[in-house]
């Protein structure tokens, strides 16, 4: 049993107790006055101001082995910052008397919880919190806002009334998406395991407690990594481009309990597009576009299926910034990047996020001679297969749905999205040395 599925089920009686306490039964058949919804935004008040000086004090607490876990409490806090100022807001929206609740006391219980959670971190054990975030955004996440419908209903007050609670409904979904990862929850598909990035992702995802199946084509390579990385690891060798790859790797998954879905597995051609081979440009597209559109189509009703479930496909700075020389690559990391959010308005509904993460340069194998004297003669910046694995991992522990890794790589990716003409003008002038670059001829 993982962690996250005992911290449910030692859980499981508090949050019970949460839904069936009698002002929950009481808001959700719309039996609430206006003072009653005005004492309660004026507690949440509170205890919602401590949010941020609590994950304060927690990732400053956390000891050495947990400390994987700080960039993530890090942007827990700046996505929390301010949100009592919310609270205050409703309640003048309400007709209540926001400064005056500012100066007031909390009333016992709240008081209660908030210095039982202190003691918790500075005396007990910090991560012991996370079990207070469970509840609560649990709770949230059933209640927040089916009620906020019902009290405003009833009161017939403006939505200016319900940011608090209906913001809160969402973000607590977003949280609690992500809490069972950061718990070691995690069972991970991880294609292209073989490649550079891929290993160093799975060596960074296996110690941050996650399990494991490694796919990809090589099986000398997935064997090696498996054994290095000793238990909580399994593998699959197929190849993703055909449609019995797809159909052993979705099997395997299924059998693994999968949750979490890494499309990392693609495959680069440097040259300009009239000197490819038309094969070279098809294996670029099906590997890199079609191969992980298919996966994710066979394991969607498997990943719909879990309590919570991440897509999280691995695209370029090309998807957003399309490059001379990288015409088939770039095509289909754009089209990468288009399915990525289409797909995650899709799921916008359901607990399955979908992340995009758009790298720069890797200095991996995948690079050819080529690349290599190309990035050179350019100045092209690049990243460890290291760096950008720490980024990725945080990105999906954080739900950062969209990540471009790199500047100004991103300033131009920007730029590119409103003015490609600047673009088009900025990279015309670096044609000369891609072409001299350029292989005569790019064979399959």
């Amino acid at each position: 049993m993982s962690f996250y599925e005992q911290l449910a089920i030692e859980t499981r009686a508090e949050r019970e107790y949460l839904l069936s306490s009698p002002i929950v039964s009481e808001c959700l058949r719309g039996d609430v006055s206006l003072e009653s919804y005005l004492a309660f935004l004026s507690q949440a008040f509170h205890h919602v101001r401590h949010t941020t000086p609590l994950l304060m004090s927690l990732g400053g607490r956390l000891p050495e082995r947990l400390a994987w876990l700080r960039r993530p409490v890090a942007e827990y806090i700046e996505e929390e910052i301010g949100h009592e100022e919310w609270i205050l807001n409703d309640i003048g929206a309400a007709g209540g008397d926001a400064e005056a609740v500012r100066r007031s006391r909390p009333g016992l219980p709240a008081e209660l919880m908030v210095a039982y959670a202190y003691d918790l971190i500075n005396r007990g054990n910090p991560a012991g919190f996370f079990g207070m975030v469970f509840v609560l955004e649990g709770t949230s996440v059933a209640l927040a806002l089916t009620a906020a419908d019902r009290i405003q209903d009833a009161l017939k007050l403006p939505d200016a009334a319900f940011s608090y609670l209906r913001s809160h409904g969402t973000l607590d979904q977003e949280h609690t998406k992500h809490l069972a990862l950061l718990l070691g929850n995690a069972r991970i598909l991880l294609t292209g395991a073989g490649g550079g990035l891929g290993q160093e992702l799975a060596r960074q995802l296996h110690a941050a407690g996650a399990s494991l199946l490694l796919a990809g084509r090589d099986a000398t390579r997935l064997h090696a990594l498996q054994s290095s990385l000793g238990d909580r690891c399994s593998i699959v060798c197929a190849d993703l481009t055909r449609t019995e790859g797809v159909t052993v790797t979705a099997r395997a998954a299924r059998e693994a309990g999968v949750n979490v879905l890494i499309n990392n597995a693609g495959t680069s051609a440097f040259g300009l597009l009239e000197n490819q081979e038309w094969a070279s440009v098809e294996q670029v597209l099906n590997t890199s576009l079609e191969a992980p559109i298919h996966l994710t189509h066979a394991l969607l009703p498997w990943l719909r299926s879990q309590p919570q479930a991440s897509i999280v496909n691995i695209g370029s700075t090309f998807g957003s910034l399309p490059f001379p020389g990288f015409a088939a690559y770039s095509a289909a990391k754009a089209g990468l990047r288009g399915f990525s959010q289409a797909l995650r308005r899709e799921l916008a509904d359901t607990l399955v996020s979908v992340i995009h993460i758009s790298p720069r340069a890797i200095s991996t194998p995948m690079n050819t001679d080529a690349v290599n004297a190309l990035n050179r003669a350019l100045n092209s910046q690049s990243d460890s297969a290291g760096d950008v694995a720490r980024q990725i991992i945080t990105a999906l522990v954080g739900n950062k749905v969209e990540l471009q890794i790199g500047f100004p790589e991103r300033l131009f990716a920007w730029i590119n999205g409103f003015a490609p003409g600047l673009i088009d003008r900025a990279l015309a002038g670096k044609l000369a040395t891609v072409k001299q670059h350029a292989p005569a001829r790019l064979l399959h």
